[in-house]
């Protein structure tokens, strides 16, 4: 019951910063886009192993790429070595409604990325918070996961079939975007 209430309490509050957030936007696909950024769900190793294959993939495509993953422990895993462009927010990197602070997180949503990938497979208030605060210009996300993010994406994709997968999630977003023709 209290953790419920935690969460109402930090959703009322990120809605209302929601209100007064503004930023410029314009749509992108794979062709137009030269920056990216992944929000997503740290909870395994081949969830780190797909973001840096993912990551690999857009920068031989000439694309930048930046990703923030959200683990929820207080030690970030051993596998996980954050660089330049992959950061990790942990939970001593959250305060106590689980909205994620510090200098990287700030750059990463202050950011003017062309694309924003959500891959966060549930409802997550930490993904949601800098989902919703980024500067990105055009944000892809599936609807059905959180419907509080579902009027912040500019692109949003319903799947066929909801998946647990992120891979599988991945690459129906890809998909999609490799179909956008820009004129």
């Amino acid at each position: 019951m209290f953790a419920n209430i935690k969460k109402k309490i930090a959703y009322a509050q990120l809605k209302k910063r929601l209100k007064n957030f503004s930023r410029t936007k314009a749509f992108h696909n794979f062709e137009t886009a030269k920056t990216l950024g992944i929000v997503y769900i740290l909870d395994e190793e081949a969830t780190w192993n797909l973001i840096l294959q993912v990551s690999s993939q857009l920068k031989e495509a000439g694309i930048a790429t930046k990703s923030v993953g959200i683990f929820h422990g207080n030690q970030k895993p051993l596998y996980a070595v954050e660089n330049l462009s992959m950061d990790i927010c942990s939970a001593d990197q959250m305060n106590w409604y689980n909205k994620p602070q510090g200098v990287r997180i700030d750059d990463f949503m202050n950011t003017p990325l062309d694309l924003l990938i959500d891959l966060s497979l549930h409802e997550d208030y930490s993904c949601s918070y800098i989902v919703g605060l980024s500067k990105a210009s055009c944000k892809v996300g599936i609807t059905g996961i959180n419907p509080i993010l579902e009027n912040i994406y500019d692109i949003s994709i319903t799947t066929k079939a909801p998946s647990q997968n992120i891979k599988a999630m991945y690459l129906e977003i890809a998909e999609c975007l490799m179909k956008i023709k820009m004129a």
